[in-house]
């Protein structure tokens, strides 16, 4: 989890670059404005409210960091929480961000500028949707073993059928991952296809820093796949075993 403390340490240094060191270029919208509206600008005021908002998010993603490595079982019902705080706390920046811009004597809502509305309008739902897809990419993975088959349910899921399945085994090391073809891949949670450098193309759905690892061959293609506990992955993989063997 130290992905996510050098991205919190990150903003901090962002938050205090545009803070104190008055590096007002890297706020977007202003840093494209023409040079007569910027002298309507309050950038010392936007720049502390960038600064505050740059520490907390920093912050936040320390603290998740700091509770990943002590407790991973609750980490994962932490990060709606962690989701939502980004979500609402970016759009509470967009918003308060308009009362230093002075070319702009409305509220953003009532304001004749419709650019300026259409971009906060079009900026929230892509928070959101990023934020779902965040929390989704996170949580681990949920599996169903019948005597159909096994079924990965979530993101990129599928139904492998027994009689697909050529080879099950387990193993405590991961192929070399050479690029991501479609999927996601957040603080070592790959989720989808990967293109791998001793099995060509491939289907994740693990934890890479919490071996072992399953390794099902279907149809001459490796799905490998983890619970992110050690003891759950043993489990999941011994129930499976006994039912391909019969």
């Amino acid at each position: 989890m130290w992905i996510l403390a050098l991205i919190g340490l990150i903003f901090i240094f962002l938050g205090f670059a545009v803070h104190k060191l008055k590096w007002y270029f890297l706020i977007s919208g202003y840093n494209m404005m023409p040079k007569d509206k910027k002298k309507n600008v309050d950038t010392e005021g936007l720049g502390k409210l960038m600064g505050i908002y740059m520490y907390f998010i920093g912050s936040l993603f320390i603290l998740m960091s700091i509770i990943s490595y002590f407790n991973t079982k609750i980490i994962s019902q932490l990060n709606a929480i962690f989701i939502s705080v980004f979500i609402i706390s970016t759009i509470l920046l967009l918003i308060k961000a308009q009362r230093y811009d002075h070319n702009k004597r409305e509220n953003i809502f009532k304001s004749k500028d419709k650019n300026a509305l259409i971009s906060l309008i079009i900026t929230i739902p892509i928070l959101i949707f990023v934020g779902i897809m965040m929390f989704r990419s996170l949580q681990p993975v949920d599996i169903e073993i019948n005597e159909i088959g096994v079924e990965i349910k979530g993101m990129y899921g599928d139904l492998y059928q027994w009689e697909e399945i050529q080879d099950i085994e387990l193993r405590d090391d991961l192929p070399t991952i050479e690029m991501r073809t479609n999927g996601s891949s957040i603080a070592g949670k790959n989720k989808g296809y990967f293109k791998t450098k001793e099995y060509g193309k491939v289907k994740l759905y693990l934890d890479s820093k919490k071996p072992p690892f399953i390794y099902m061959r279907v149809n001459d293609q490796y799905i490998i796949i983890n619970l992110g506990e050690e003891k759950r992955t043993v489990e999941t993989f011994k129930t499976m075993q006994s039912l391909y063997n019969n």
